[in-house]
């Protein structure tokens, strides 16, 4: 019986004087990794918005509204690092349907398009992501998912130039691309 009693002590003992400094451990979960851009990514899916606006030399404007999806999407564009440039190869198509204002609406397909402004020079911050192109235009996209095998972002370019008739012509045109890899 003196035996047990003894055993039992010293297993009290031991166990209250065992104890764990859980800083050491059980050290912090390691911070987590932000998905990176770089590497390759296939075309999935592209919506496009173009907003038109023509002034006339006389001051006459008019409006019209396009709105377009694209299909047969075989685009490639990979991002690299250390040079940070962007490159892109491959065709789509888009079928847009514009609306002129009155009921008159027009469908077109144009097939076979690039996506040459994806070429150039890049850089992120936060979730804005930059590409200056080889012509020295900036592409300016909001990143609205990054993961490691999801990219999706929307971009807006205004361009403004006078055609052969001297009228201005405003585009502003607003992209949607999805990206997975």
């Amino acid at each position: 019986m003196k035996i047990i009693k003894l055993l039992l002590i010293g297993l009290f003992i031991a166990t209250i004087s065992c104890s764990s400094d859980d800083s050491t451990s059980n050290p912090l979960p390691p911070e987590p990794v932000e998905p990176s851009i770089v590497g390759t990514w296939t075309m999935t899916s592209i919506e496009t918005t173009i907003n038109t606006t023509t002034t006339t030399s006389q001051g006459d404007s008019t409006t019209a509204n396009s709105t377009g999806d694209g299909s047969n999407l075989n685009i490639v564009v990979t991002f690299t690092e250390n040079p940070n440039n962007s490159t892109s190869t491959g065709t789509y198509s888009l079928t847009l349907t514009t609306d002129f204002g009155g009921g008159q609406t027009t469908t077109q397909t144009f097939d076979n398009l690039s996506f040459e402004n994806l070429v150039g020079g890049w850089s992120i911050n936060g979730n804005q992501l930059t590409i200056l192109t080889p012509l020295d235009n900036t592409i300016n996209a909001t990143i609205s998912s990054l993961t490691e095998t999801t990219l999706i972002y929307n971009s807006v370019l205004e361009e403004s130039f006078t055609d052969a008739n001297n009228n201005d012509i405003v585009n502003i045109i607003t992209q949607n691309l999805s990206y997975s890899r």
